[in-house]
């Protein structure tokens, strides 16, 4: 079912903040999918998508927001692009209405932990 997901299907433009949420929610889904079957120029795609969506739903600051920037920087980091993944990381620090959260998965990955903060 979530391979043939179309999120402007889904949540087209003028949709409601509820439609971009489920839309986004389900690209999440296939992106940590996609992500798991070793696919992560497609996981990254949907993560940004998703956060796309979210950002429309006026979700730019929100868990949601900060957990995919920290998908993300996940991959970023596997990928050994340092810089974008310290990007993402700062990213999900500000759109985060919870930042003790946020650092303690920072640190909880270990492909993220060289860049937590103090």
């Amino acid at each position: 079912m979530l391979s043939g997901l179309a999120a402007e299907r889904l949540a087209p433009v003028g949709s409601e903040a509820a439609a971009m949420i489920r839309a986004g929610d389900l690209l999440s889904w296939r992106a940590r999918l996609q992500r798991r079957a070793g696919r992560p120029a497609a996981a990254r795609e949907d993560f940004s998508r998703a956060l796309e969506l979210y950002r429309r739903a006026n979700l730019a600051v929100s868990l949601r927001a900060s957990m995919l920037l920290l998908d993300l920087a996940s991959l970023a980091a596997e990928e050994g692009d340092r810089t974008s993944a310290a990007e993402h990381v700062a990213a999900a620090r500000a759109a985060s209405d919870m930042p003790l959260l946020v650092e303690d998965i920072v640190r909880a990955r270990p492909e993220l932990a060289a860049l937590a903060g103090p």
